[in-house]
């Protein structure tokens, strides 16, 4: 499976190359044959995210620390992206959930998700007890403007949840917002 996940990254990047050598060979009616790249920007606005990618380049993001009082709960992930982009129709979403401590607690069945155009938020049911535990969240994520598919992208990101479980926990909803921002095309 992660070769295949692995082959349609490169497929996407691929087609995200002759999409950007098309554009530099067209001269967009310029005698002089000179064309301009286009830059992208987003279009909604987005909260500043501080992400770092590691050696193999997957982006790496620890939300704030949550409080929540123990039982059954769930972890709510929200993905946002710019106006005029979605989720690519031919890969799939893939999430892999896990937790450094019984604290938090996940099922084999509910650690992993692997959907094309998944509904958001995506909801992942927890067990919560009372402790400390970082979840883990190692997303590939792969999105397309919404017009031009021909611009696709592929987010690999590994997102912690730090959590704290105590009784004077008001909620047992964990949150992590996660906002795509497509790099700028020189």
């Amino acid at each position: 499976m992660r070769h295949k996940i692995h082959l349609i990254a490169l497929i996407a990047l691929l087609l995200f190359l002759a999409a950007c050598n098309n554009d530099n060979d067209s001269s967009d009616g310029d005698t002089g044959g000179n064309s301009v790249a286009p830059t992208l920007t987003p279009t909604a606005a987005l909260s500043p995210v501080t992400i770092n990618p590691n050696a193999n380049g997957i982006q790496q993001e620890t939300i704030a620390a949550q409080k929540l009082g123990p039982g059954e709960g769930r972890l709510v992930l929200n993905i946002s992206m710019p106006e005029g982009y979605k989720f690519n129709n031919l890969a799939p979403f893939v999430g892999e959930f896990s937790s450094d401590n019984s604290a938090v607690s996940i099922t084999e069945v509910d650690a992993k998700i692997e959907e094309i155009e998944p509904k958001l938020p995506i909801v992942i049911p927890i067990t919560l007890r009372p402790g400390e535990a970082t979840m883990t969240l190692n997303l590939s994520i792969y999105w397309c403007e919404a017009v031009n598919e021909t611009l696709c992208f592929v987010d690999r990101r590994e997102v912690k949840v730090p959590l704290t479980v105590a009784a004077d926990g008001i909620t047992t909803q964990a949150l992590a917002d996660i906002a795509l921002v497509p790099p700028v095309v020189p």
